[in-house]
């Protein structure tokens, strides 16, 4: 039986945070390169960022290196949950010490945050005035966080590929059901990182071959596979105007909504395992059926005037705001009520389990349709058992009533802030598209927060709130909810 453990072992948190503490130390060494390539000053702020990461990292690896250590649900959890606070809080010292942003605590925690659930709402009103390190510091966070800081880690460290990885593996991974490709959890992390920079790479390539610069493709492949959708321009997408660009990252919006596993069999030829597959065929129908209600509302309204914008930019903002990518290809705030309430309910669906993408999932959202489709008919026939499938899965009564309770949180999560944030005086509208946009790790906004705005707009306790949604968005809500029990810290 899968129980929780009577005791934390801290020293084993303590020894991983360190280890990932040194990854995230790295990572900031990337920048400077970025910086000194550009002759920007800004170089200095990540030595400093670095550095500080480095003392505390080497202070909780070196104690532990010479033994060994399990891990199990209840470390797991802590772990994943520090693991991501952490990244963010030193991963904000760029963003507060650079003179091109200069962002305060709570902007610059927000800021990161948002970064590395790929969630891609900003507090920077001018993005144009950052300097190359601090673009590609957000977009490298977006990137990391796309499959998962914790899965990066399985995939480095030998002393975490095995049995007890698994549970490392769960608390990141979204999904009802965690799939595995190799039995060595280790292998699967890295299998999984190398079709995710083979179609980064890719998508660059294209895009470089098109009207976008190296760093602007290295930037947005980065920010459009993770579906993050920070942007190197404050036009967004539309920037560069071009149906190219758009229909490019359309296509590796879309293949971040698919669950990568699924992408690393048809690679392996095995397409019939993507074809077949009721998730992957769910999330094709719910694209298409949103693109077709789309197109009759700018019918409707006389806004179709050719192909690109009939085609291409409707569907580029509508696969943007299904797989939680969140960059805007048109004014969709101006195309009226109909659109807008596509984009709300594409938003808190979220694409398919396994993917880099927010939102509760399709197969979830299958899960919680066929059973209220159970409960309508057993109205009439009472004694009637059809069971809930997905994929040819049944699931069984607890696992659909963790699904039932998982949304009831995410609607309850997302109201509670939703008022809060009305409380402190912004537009009802706003605040519900706001907070839904941080909790499904989307990023698009709406009034304030939208393309007249930032969310830096926001009181600063709605900022504070809505990094916690993001967190609690990208983890699967459990993860979190979880630490804040107090069976969870009894011995």
């Amino acid at each position: 039986m899968n129980k929780i453990t009577s005791t934390i072992k801290y020293s084993a948190v303590l020894h991983v945070t360190g280890w990932l503490l040194l990854l995230e130390c790295v990572m900031l060494l990337i920048p400077i390169a970025v910086c000194l390539v550009y002759g920007e000053a800004d170089w200095n702020v990540f030595a400093i960022a670095s550095g500080s990461c480095l003392a505390p990292g080497l202070a909780l690896v070196l104690p532990y290196r010479h033994r060994s250590f399990s891990v199990t649900r209840r470390e797991s959890y802590l772990l994943t949950g520090l693991c991501w606070v952490l990244f963010s809080a030193f991963g904000m010292l760029p963003l507060i010490l650079s003179p091109t942003t200069q962002l305060g605590v709570a902007d610059a925690f927000f800021e990161t945050m948002s970064g590395f659930t790929t969630t891609g709402a900003t507090v920077i009103s001018d993005v144009d005035a950052c300097s190359h390190g601090i673009l590609f510091w957000r977009a490298e966070i977006q990137w990391l966080g796309g499959l998962g800081i914790i899965l990066f880690t399985l995939s480095l460290l030998p002393m975490l590929n095995r049995s007890d990885g698994i549970w490392m593996f769960n608390t990141e991974v979204t999904g009802i059901t965690h799939d595995k490709i190799h039995p060595r959890i280790g292998q699967t992390a890295k299998t999984l990182w190398q079709i995710y920079i083979t179609l980064t790479l890719a998508c660059v390539l294209l895009l470089w071959a098109g009207p976008v610069d190296f760093f602007d493709s290295l930037c947005m492949a980065m920010s459009s596979l993770s579906t993050g959708g920070f942007s190197t321009h404050n036009a967004g997408l539309m920037y560069w105007d071009s149906w190219y660009v758009n229909t490019v990252l359309t296509i590796f919006m879309f293949l971040g909504g698919v669950n990568f596993i699924l992408i690393y069999y048809s690679v392996c030829g095995m397409w019939h395992r993507l074809l077949r597959n009721d998730v992957f065929r769910a999330y094709c129908m719910l694209l298409l059926g949103a693109y077709i209600l789309t197109l009759v509302s700018m019918l409707a309204r006389g806004e179709v005037s050719g192909v690109r914008n009939a085609l291409v930019d409707p569907l580029c903002q509508l696969v943007s705001a299904f797989t939680s990518t969140g960059v805007s290809s048109m004014p969709y705030e101006q195309m009226g009520p109909a659109i807008l309430i596509v984009l709300v309910v594409l938003m808190a669906v979220g694409a398919c389990a396994g993917s880099t993408t927010g939102g509760l999932k399709v197969d979830r959202f299958m899960a919680i349709i066929k059973n209220m489709r159970n409960e309508t008919v057993r109205v009439l026939y009472p004694n009637r058992m059809r069971p809930v499938s997905v994929n040819g899965v049944i699931l069984s009564d607890p696992q659909v009533g963790k699904i039932l309770a998982f949304t009831t949180y995410y609607i309850l999560l997302w109201a509670l802030v939703t008022f809060v944030t009305c409380l402190y005086g912004v537009p009802a509208v706003d605040s519900f598209f706001s907070t839904l946009s941080c909790i499904a790790n989307n990023g698009l906004g709406y009034g304030v927060t939208g393309a007249g705005g930032s969310f830096g707009q926001l009181p600063v306790i709605s900022k504070w709130l809505m990094s916690f949604l993001m967190m609690a968005g990208r983890l699967e809500l459990f993860t979190v909810i979880a630490l804040f029990m107090p069976q969870f810290w009894r011995h």
